[in-house]
């Protein structure tokens, strides 16, 4: 986005890219910025990963397919939650089981399912769609926030203390 000199925003297209299975949508996109990682949830099919520099050499080729099995239909809304540690975890809804798949980012092996799969959190936003979340702390959230908008209107919010009892502790 630039300003066009008048105080008003003018998007220029920097790139297209991508792959997409042709089954439904591209549904999420997440940034991974401390890595340089784009992830492209192409829903009912799998998780796709780029790199997010433009310039950086091969940009526009896909990096690895991961969560290509194990979700009940659609992979949804996404979200990158950068932990204190450095390590990253992605999250990913699985749309039509109340669930977050968890990916560890660390755990890249080059294979085509590279990224390794932690574990599901239940959640009680049903047919879950975008998802954000921060663990920095915020008024009334000291742990931070997962967002989830959900097939009724408005919006699921849910602490992050109610991941503690979780092996890989995400405000951590």
């Amino acid at each position: 986005l630039i300003d066009d000199g008048s105080g008003t925003l003018r998007g220029i297209k920097v790139r297209a890219f991508g792959n997409w299975s042709g089954l439904k949508e591209i549904e999420a996109l997440s940034v991974d910025a401390a890595s340089g990682l784009v992830f492209a949830s192409d829903e009912t099919y799998g998780i796709r990963e780029y790199r997010a520099d433009p310039a950086a050499e091969n940009a526009d080729e896909e990096l690895s397919e991961f969560g290509l099995t194990g979700f009940v239909r659609d992979q949804e809304g996404s979200a990158v939650l950068q932990r204190a540690s450095g390590s990253a975890l992605l999250l990913v809804s699985d749309q039509q089981a109340g669930e977050l798949r968890v990916f560890d980012l660390k755990t890249r092996s080059g294979a085509k399912e590279s990224y390794r799969l932690v574990g599901r959190v239940r959640i009680t936003a049903k047919e879950t769609d975008g998802i954000d979340l921060t663990s920095t702390p915020l008024p009334g959230f000291p742990n931070g926030l997962l967002v989830a908008l959900a097939n009724a209107p408005g919006f699921f919010v849910l602490s992050a203390r109610s991941f503690v009892h979780y092996p890989v502790a995400f405000c951590q």
